[in-house]
C-alpha cells in the first residue's frame, strides 16, 4: 500500500454482477441490465468477506446506469462484443473497509450463486507507518 493510501477507506466488491450493452447488446435497456444483474445477485448462496480471520458484514448495493470503455483487446466472456463506450450497472455485496493500522493483514472476500458462478479472492494488504523526519 501506498503511504499516501494509508488512510483512505478500501471499497471491497465482495460479490457482484456486473451487466453492459457490451455484453448484453446495445438495445439492453438500463432496466434491462439492472434486471439481469438482480436475478444474478438475488440468487447468491454462499458470501465470504473477512480481515485476519474475523468475519465483516457486506452490504447490498445497486447502481445506476455508468458507461464503460471498451478496449479493442477486451476479455469480456462475449468475445465479439464491439469496442467503445457502453452502458453498465452493478449489483451485489460490498463492504467498505476502515484504513487499517500498520502491519500485515489477509483480507478474503467472494462468493458464490445458484448457475455456479463464484469468486475467490484472497490478499495480502501491507500497511508501513511513517516516521515524520
Amino acid at each position: 500500500m501506498r503511504p499516501e493510501d494509508r488512510k483512505k477507506d478500501i471499497l471491497i466488491p465482495v460479490f457482484c454482477c456486473e451487466y453492459s450493452t457490451a455484453e448484453d447488446g446495445i438495445n439492453s435497456t438500463p432496466e434491462d441490465l439492472l434486471r439481469m444483474a438482480r436475478d444474478d445477485s438475488d440468487s447468491t448462496i454462499e458470501m465470504e468477506c473477512s480481515l485476519d480471520g474475523v468475519d465483516l458484514k457486506p452490504h447490498y448495493v445497486e447502481t445506476g446506469p455508468f458507461n464503460i470503455s471498451v478496449p479493442s483487446n477486451h476479455l469480456l466472456t462475449n468475445e465479439n462484443a464491439d469496442p467503445g463506450t457502453h452502458t453498465a450497472v452493478t449489483v451485489g455485496y460490498w463492504h467498505l473497509l476502515k484504513p487499517l493500522p500498520p502491519g500485515k493483514h489477509k483480507l478474503r472476500f467472494g462468493g458464490i450463486n445458484k448457475q455456479g458462478f463464484h469468486t475467490k479472492i484472497e490478499c495480502i494488504v501491507n500497511v508501513t507507518s511513517i516516521e515524520k523526519q
